[in-house]
């Protein structure tokens, strides 16, 4: 999407520079100084907009080797490092799987236990009701 939006605005700055050099095309005298030419405003436009493109260009392209060569020495500085905190990461979640795994697996046996000793309390509860009913109270 980026990529789209940025071919989109660079048309845009290449169609608005035709237009305004096709608005202004007089012959113009250029002074460099050392040499004067003269030649129409449309040509010394397009030229002056090429050149200011591929002046960008040479300098983003220097900004992106430089900062590929920085990548690069972070890479063989910092990698093995990297990596191993990668591994690290792998096996330490592995063992926290393993670890919920356990725990999984013991609260469900607890569970188990708590429904179990919940209906032997129920039957020795109603095993105790039954007696005290059908027995008379004694006399102490």
């Amino acid at each position: 999407m980026k990529n789209q939006v940025t071919l989109v605005i660079s048309g845009l700055v290449v169609l608005l520079v035709s237009i305004f050099a096709l608005m202004n095309n007089t012959t113009v005298p250029i002074n460099f100084g050392f040499a004067k030419i003269s030649g129409p405003l449309i040509v010394i436009i397009i030229i002056a907009f090429i050149l200011g493109a591929v002046a960008t260009i040479f300098f983003s392209l220097q900004t992106l080797f430089s900062k590929n060569r920085q990548i690069r020495q972070l890479d063989e500085k910092y990698g093995d490092e990297f990596n191993q905190y990668k591994e690290d990461n792998v096996r330490l979640r592995e063992e926290v799987k393993a670890v919920e795994e356990r725990y999984r697996k013991t609260l469900n046996e607890v569970e188990e236990d708590l429904y179990k000793m919940k209906d032997e309390n129920s039957k020795l509860q109603s095993e105790l009701n039954n007696v005290s009913i059908h027995q008379e109270p004694r006399e102490i």
